[in-house]
């Protein structure tokens, strides 16, 4: 039986709020919800430079036709953008800002992920 695509998002999710504290990011909110508009699947703060870093994260199984990021399009980078804007509006403190994409590809097993960070995504 075929797992669904939300179990494979969870799962991938999981897997990206690992690899985020392992780099350095402190996880702000996960699946931070604006009802009509949608979601961002995680909200962090890069100790680095101290931007707040608003994450996408696109899962899939390993697969000689797609990659993860083929499906981060424009559309949903709007999406995104719209409910960055709500968020960013109802925390004024909030001087540096980015929108970050993780892509993440599963193994057969799961057990082994490979995940591609691409840093400031957009379509503008």
């Amino acid at each position: 039986m075929q797992e669904t695509n939300l179990k494979i998002g969870v799962f991938g999710e999981n897997i990206a709020c690992k690899y985020l504290k392992k780099n350095g990011y402190k996880i702000i909110a996960k699946n931070f919800k604006v009802k009509n508009f949608g979601e961002i699947d995680i909200i962090a703060k890069d100790k680095q430079d101290g931007a707040i870093v608003f994450f996408e994260v696109k899962t899939l199984k390993k697969s000689d036709f797609l990659k993860p990021e083929d499906n981060f399009s424009k559309f949903k980078f709007k999406k995104m953008a719209r409910i960055i804007n709500i968020y960013l509006a109802s925390h004024q403190n909030i001087s540096y800002w980015r929108a970050d994409l993780l892509s993440i590809t599963l193994c057969k097993n799961k057990k082994v992920a490979t995940i591609k960070h691409f840093k400031n995504v957009n379509f503008y």
